[in-house]
């Protein structure tokens, strides 16, 4: 039977490629002074942003599947809900300069009914709130790094065999190469 709770590590690293490369596209398409090169660049980040900000969306509901698996697992259920919450954060503020890029591309479609000052003022702050969006996105996958990787919020301590605490290192989880000899006279 398909896990759906799976899907949550598999889905987050494709918004993370497409938003940051979205945003390296975005803050490229400055250093070109022909408007054709600059247009291609910011037309491509609005793609990247797009379909980026529909992978958030979709990675924040797998998150949202994996939570009981995850708080079952793990010892500090409060380290889940803050990469939930800054999860969701990120994918708000990149809805927001995906919103942003989209108005500036239809006002660019509007062939001279805007003032090319007002365009350069929404590439500037889809420049600002992608920078930032950027940021949210590696806070977000340190948090989710730490419920992966670091002793307490290790996936791969099980509740079910101790109850009251998670192993501390891998050395509680690892059973010793050379176990102790038995006491004299003592056979298993």
């Amino acid at each position: 039977m398909w896990q759906v709770e799976l899907l949550h590590p598999a889905l987050v690293h494709f918004p993370i490629a497409l938003l940051t490369v979205g945003i390296f596209f975005e803050l490229a398409s400055i250093a070109f002074r022909t408007p054709e090169r600059r247009w291609f660049l910011r037309d491509s980040s609005l793609l990247l942003l797009i379909l980026g900000t529909l992978g958030a969306w979709l990675a924040v509901w797998s998150g949202e599947q994996a939570y009981s698996i995850v708080n079952w697992v793990t010892c500090d259920p409060t380290s889940t809900d803050r990469h939930e919450e800054w999860g969701e954060i990120a994918a708000w503020s990149f809805s927001g300069v995906s919103l942003l890029s989209l108005i500036r591309w239809w006002m660019k479609k509007q062939q001279g009914e805007m003032k090319l000052v007002s365009l350069e003022i929404l590439s500037a702050a889809v420049c600002v709130g992608g920078g930032l969006g950027v940021a949210l996105i590696a806070y977000t996958a340190y948090l989710g790094e730490m419920l992966v990787y670091q002793p307490g919020a290790d996936c791969s301590c099980s509740a079910r065999a101790s109850a009251t605490r998670c192993p501390s290192s891998a050395a509680d989880t690892i059973p010793p190469a050379n176990p102790p000899p038995s006491p004299a006279g003592y056979s298993p």
